[in-house]
């Protein structure tokens, strides 16, 4: 494990290395002294990592925190969509060696390049959407049909995930999402994990637990932990306050909503100790020949869940990558990134995420709640 985060730290260090070395010429034109951007390019990778790894200590004073998360989210994008550009730039170039491209052709492209003025350019603009977009919250609706009889005719669930409450929502912003999410009038309210990271304070805790008592349903609110949680140190602790407003925690358990629909919510794959789900299932004496719907903040296990019978698993986690092309990286360490997966009488769907993690800026996706209206096989 150390040598993988020794290995992370020497790849971002060349990365922006890399970057830097391809501004040199627009430094140059800039008529800017080449140590002088160099050492402040430095104070900035500095800054990041110092972010990291002094996190709690920054947290101990939210404004200064707020500044220097706002200054090295700018830094962040700018970074991340430099090199992607100068990336591209490099490859057309190298290209080009092998293509045939007249002159004039070659001679409009540098121009239009213009030492790398035209990288920065669109590196500025994405990053100002990022962060924009960062804040916004959509509505995503899906239609499923569960193949099995169920008491109810159908049955609309929303579900919330990785909120990470302190990052780009707080307060004032999870009460607009209770709001926008009371006036869908859901059936039942799902949250699939990372309500909670590090970035939450223990006064964001406390008002969360109000705003969250404050959403309606017919059949409730339920709740299953996410990785960050676990990271707390004591995920029970964490959600003692939303509890007392009325959620309810399902942390290998299960509850039968409207006479004879299961909503069964695992424990994190962070808990070494969760059941396997055909052994919840036992455990939790399901009846298969009901719908079953299964919370599990990351996901995992979708052929299992399958195979044992459940109709619709509901996850988060991925955040959809949060910003291109990260979406590609992420998409390896998971077994489904985004949308909804349809296989046989199986639903699987895996939510971007109603927040976005560490640093305010998304690009390529959207913080989203997710409506899925569901009905049941008839008569």
């Amino acid at each position: 494990m150390r040598l993988i985060f020794l290995g992370f730290i020497s790849m971002i260090v060349l990365l922006n290395a890399y970057v830097c070395a391809r501004y040199t010429a627009l430094v140059v034109a800039a008529g800017i002294p080449i140590w002088l951007f160099r050492t402040v390019y430095a104070l900035f990778v500095f800054s990041f990592f110092s972010s990291i790894f002094f996190q709690d200590a920054l947290l101990v004073h939210p404004r200064l925190n707020d500044a220097v998360t706002f200054v090295l989210t700018i830094y962040l994008g700018i970074f991340i969509f430099s090199f992607a550009g100068f990336f591209i730039a490099d490859a057309t170039r190298l290209l080009g060696k092998f293509l045939p491209v007249s002159g004039a052709l070659r001679s409009s492209l540098q121009k239009l390049y213009a030492h790398g003025l035209v990288v920065l350019a669109v590196a500025i603009v994405l990053t100002c959407y990022g962060m924009w977009n960062a804040k916004q919250v959509h509505v995503k609706e899906y239609a499923v049909t569960i193949a099995k009889h169920a008491p109810i005719e159908r049955l609309d669930l929303l579900l919330l995930s990785d909120l990470h409450l302190g990052t780009a929502i707080r307060e004032k912003e999870l009460g607009e999402i209770v709001r926008r999410a009371n006036a869908l009038s859901p059936d039942v309210v799902c949250i699939a994990g990372d309500l909670f990271d590090h970035a939450t304070t223990r006064a964001l805790m406390e008002s969360a637990a109000h705003s969250l008592g404050e959403l309606k349903s017919k059949y409730g609110v339920y709740f299953v932990f996410g990785n960050h949680e676990y990271y707390l140190g004591d995920e029970r602790e964490a959600v003692k306050g939303i509890i007392a407003s009325g959620v309810a925690v399902l942390a290998d358990e299960s509850v039968i909503i409207g006479d004879g629909v299961y909503i069964l919510g695992r424990k994190d794959a962070t808990d070494t100790r969760r059941l396997q789900i055909p052994d919840l299932l036992r455990a939790e004496e399901i009846d298969i020949t009901k719908p079953v719907i299964l919370l599990d903040h990351q996901p995992r296990d979708l052929k299992t869940a399958e195979a044992a019978d459940v109709d619709l698993m509901l996850s988060g986690h991925t955040h959809a990558g949060q910003i291109t092309p990260f979406d590609l990286l992420t998409g390896l360490f998971n077994e489904m990134l985004y949308g909804i997966r349809r296989s046989g009488n199986f639903h699987a769907i895996v939510s971007s995420g109603t927040g976005v993690w560490r640093f305010p800026i998304r690009v390529g996706s959207r913080n989203e709640m997710v409506l899925i209206r569901i009905t049941f096989k008839k008569d």
